[in-house]
């Protein structure tokens, strides 16, 4: 019996944009019925755009997202922007007949420091000058203001630090069964700071599709093809076909059986799973049957069915039957198993 029904679909491609489940189409065989399927929909968050940095956090806020109807809840975390040198306050202008020239103390390791330059009005210092706000301060740095290559009265400032607001969320689970984008919150800022905001940005991909019937007549895996989404990217997937074993034919019972013998089936192709089967033994010492335990997968042909020989008699024989789905619908026939003198007899029945 040759193999000519869609088993399942490998999504090779999941798409995006999906709002909704998109159609499944099989390209049609020569002859018999054209395979169906419906695809399944998996929403889940992909990333998060930060609407609002907030500011005043000292650490980074926790993330938390609304949680689905049904499915599984995502998670984030948040990373602070990294805090550079905002402005300094003047506190002493000094008085220098030269350059004054400005330096600050170094954030913690992985940040790099500020640079600025100052100002003056006559010999005092006016203002300092931001170049380089610098990163990965958790507090205000110290700020030095030197004279130049002349004496003079050093000035003196304070460094005010730019606020510490939410730069980005890693998404660490997107989560499941989300319909629409779910809201997000932060973590409260400490008092005297503003919280941050975002929106959260959904992923619609197509993950499997279910084989609502398999079809017939198929010699080689159809094409598939999905429905576009309104925008984004289609999914895209190949055909399995059905490879297993369903039941075994015993053509001869053989004798002398004292024990079920072993059952083998010829192998599996590469990549497939072999068939298992255990034999039921009559009284007589004949074989009337085989149970398949496992139908294996991959089979391209009907694999061989091999039953042990008794110690003294003759072996039985057997002939494997092989999964075909939809031949009961386009050939309006089906398969009837009856049991004779110790032997099993598949007969193919015509409907009328």
């Amino acid at each position: 019996m040759t193999l000519d029904a869609v088993g399942s679909v490998t999504v090779t491609t999941a798409g995006s944009g999906y709002t909704t489940a998109p159609t499944v189409t099989f390209a049609a065989p020569a002859s018999g019925a054209t395979a169906t399927g419906t695809a399944a929909l998996e929403l889940s968050v992909a990333s998060v755009t930060v609407t609002t940095a907030g500011s005043g956090y000292v650490t980074a806020p926790t993330v938390t997202f609304a949680a689905p109807a049904s499915g599984a809840t995502a998670t984030g975390t948040a990373a602070l922007a990294a805090r550079g040198v905002a402005s300094v306050t003047i506190t002493n202008s000094g008085l220098c007949s030269s350059n004054v020239l400005v330096s600050f103390s170094a954030p913690p390791s992985g940040g790099t420091t500020a640079t600025a330059t100052a100002s003056k009005m006559g010999l005092a210092v006016s203002s300092v000058n931001i170049v380089n706000a610098g990163s990965g301060y958790t507090s205000p740095p110290t700020v030095t203001l030197t004279c130049g290559v002349s004496g003079g009265t050093p000035a003196t400032g304070t460094a005010v630090l730019a606020a510490a607001g939410v730069a980005s969320v890693s998404v660490t689970a997107g989560g499941s069964g989300y319909t629409s984008a779910p809201a997000v919150t932060f973590g409260a800022a400490p008092s005297g700071g503003t919280t941050a905001a975002g929106t959260a940005v959904i992923f619609s991909g197509v993950t499997s599709v279910s084989i609502t019937d398999g079809g017939s007549g198929y010699t080689t895996a159809p094409t598939v093809t999905f429905a576009a989404p309104a925008s984004g990217t289609t999914a895209a997937g190949t055909a399995s076909m059905t490879g297993g074993v369903t039941s075994v034919s015993v053509t001869s019972g053989g004798s002398g059986y004292t024990s079920a013998p072993a059952v083998t089936f010829g192998p599996a192709p590469a990549g497939g799973a072999a068939a298992a089967g255990t034999a039921v033994l009559t009284e007589g010492g004949t074989i009337a049957s085989v149970t398949v335990t496992g139908a294996g997968s991959g089979y391209k042909t009907v694999p061989a069915v091999t039953i042990a020989a008794p110690a003294s008699g003759t072996a039985a024989t057997a002939e494997a039957v092989m999964e075909s789905r939809g031949n009961t619908q386009s050939d309006n026939l089906y398969w009837a198993r009856q049991t004779l003198y110790g032997k099993e007899l598949l007969i193919r029945l015509t409907e009328e």
